[in-house]
Parts: C-alpha cells; sequence; structure tokens
C-alpha cells in the first residue's frame, strides 16, 4: 500500500520571505563557532558580518541534525517493513512525526531550523543548491510543509515561526487541522517503530572522527551545536531498532550521507557544502 507522505502544508510561492529568525530554530546558535574556514569565497564573503555567518552555522548544523535522522529513520523503516513502495518519503514523514511526537521537545529545533535553513538555501534562487537541499528531503515544497506541521503541532506555543517561516494567514488557519490528520493517520503507521519500554531501546552512539583543515570547520559546527547527539538520543529512548547504530561523522571525500550496516555516514563535505548554500541564501535575502 503507497502512503502519501507530508501533504499538508502551504503552497509554493514565487519568492521566500526570511525576515527573522525563530529562537527556537536557533537554540543553538550562541554555542557555534564562526568557523572561516566555511564562508564562501568571492562577493558573498564580505557581505556576511560575524552574526550572519553564527545564523548559518546554527542552522547548518541543525540541517545535518536533520539529515542524520531521516538517514536512521530510513534504516529503521526498511527493517520494519514501512512503506515498501516508497521507503524515503516514508522515512521522512515518520522523521517529522515521531520527532514532534516523541521528542520531548529536543529536536523541535533540528527539524524546525532544518526546513528554515531550507527555505533560506532556496532564496538564492540556485538549481544546484535546490538540488542539494532536494537530496537531504529538503524540496522548498517539503520545507513548507514542515513549517506548517511544526506550527500546527503547538500554534499557541510557535507563534513566533510564523513570520521567519514565511507562514501566510491561511497556513495560521489551516496547519492545525492539516497537522491533527497528519498525526491521526500516520501514528497508526508509526505504531511498530516507538518505544514503549521504560529506559528507551538500544544505546546509540554519535561520533565526530577527527579532520584537519576546512573539514576541522565542519566538524566544529557539528561539535557545538550538538545535533548529532540530540538524534542520537532520541533513537536510543524512542525509536525501537533492531541493531546497534552509531552516527558517525567523518571526512570522507564526498559530499553525501549514507546508511551502512549499522551506522549512518556524514561526510564533512556535505557539511560545508549545506553552510555555504545557507550563507548564499541569507545574502541573497537581504
Amino acid at each position: 500500500m503507497r502512503h502519501r507522505a507530508m501533504r499538508p502544508g502551504p503552497t509554493e510561492r514565487s519568492r521566500t520571505r526570511l525576515t527573522g529568525l525563530s529562537a527556537l530554530a536557533v537554540r543553538f546558535a550562541g554555542a557555534v563557532l564562526v568557523c572561516a574556514g566555511l564562508a564562501p569565497a568571492g562577493p558573498a564573503a564580505a557581505q556576511l558580518g560575524p552574526g550572519d555567518l553564527q545564523r548559518a552555522h546554527a542552522l547548518t548544523a541543525n540541517t545535518v541534525g536533520w539529515v542524520a535522522l531521516r538517514t536512521a529513520m530510513r534504516t529503521v523503516v526498511t527493517h520494519a517493513g514501512i512503506g515498501r513502495d516508497n521507503v524515503e518519503e516514508t522515512a521522512d514523514t515518520l522523521a517529522v512525526l515521531l520527532a514532534f511526537e516523541d521528542g520531548g521537545g529536543r529536536l523541535d529545533p533540528i527539524v524546525i531550523g532544518a526546513a528554515h535553513a531550507a527555505l533560506t538555501a532556496h532564496g538564492a534562487g540556485d538549481e544546484a543548491i535546490a538540488k542539494l537541499f532536494a537530496d537531504q528531503g529538503l524540496t522548498l515544497s517539503r520545507a513548507r510543509a514542515i513549517a506548517c506541521l511544526a506550527f500546527g503541532q503547538a500554534p499557541e506555543r510557535r507563534a513566533s515561526i510564523v513570520e521567519p517561516l514565511d507562514l501566510s494567514e491561511n497556513d495560521v488557519q489551516s496547519c492545525p487541522e492539516a497537522y491533527g490528520r497528519f498525526r491521526d493517520h500516520w501514528l497508526a503507521i508509526a505504531e511498530p517503530l516507538r518505544t514503549q519500554a521504560e529506559g528507551g531501546g538500544e544505546p546509540v552512539q554519535a561520533e565526530l572522527s577527527f579532520a584537519g583543515g576546512s573539514m576541522a570547520s565542519a566538524r566544529a559546527v557539528l561539535l557545538r551545536g550538538g545535533t548529532l547527539d540530540e538524534v542520537a538520543n532520541f533513537f536510543a529512548l524512542a525509536v525501537s531498532h533492531p541493531e546497534r547504530i552509531a552516527i558517525r561523522a567523518l571526512d570522507c571525500g564526498q559530499a553525501e550521507a549514507s546508511p551502512v550496516p549499522g551506522e549512518v555516514r556524514i561526510c564533512y563535505s556535505l557539511v560545508g557544502d549545506i553552510a555555504s548554500a545557507i550563507e548564499r541564501g541569507i545574502v541573497a535575502g537581504r
């Protein structure tokens, strides 16, 4: 049976407006180093101040946390035999749902921050950036759907995300109902993945391997953001997985994230590409 994944949400708009940054989406911003090694070269770099870089690196850490979350969820969904006809969309949808429902609020900055990062980066109007984020499950329409679901789950508590995530008045009215329908449908599908036992399931380890040069800057963004630890804790406590999972960031010479047996690998090159794309989006949004 084919399940439709993450359809509720705003329609495409001709231009993404990002006029502010929600405090929720940048929970890790104050702890993130300004890493010059990730700044884009050329005129764009000169237009970025320290505050811009801090914002970009906070959103980068959140986005990479999302990448780890969806990649690990794909492994779990595949093992459970859920969504066989479309594992990737099913995994992405359940990643959002379980983060909001079972994450105890700890994954909210990661998921919301990733949506915000995608909206920011797409504002650069660059096809290569659009593809980079689409490969991480963050097309423009998907980012807007996540924004809608985030607001819809807790409209009073998340009123501050309406402006930075470009939610319209119609979205404010419709997204709470959309989230209710989304939750009711997908919680039944997600039930085999939810850990009910006290104390959670198997341990999950997060590891950031040593890196030098510009890759050291990428490592610093993740280390200070702490998002991979948050995802590992979420899987250990809330998600039933068949075997030990390690989330590992490393210098692997290519910009990708991939599941391998017992491990989710995230390459530092991908972190750098995401950071540069977000920085370009910030400049373009001015």
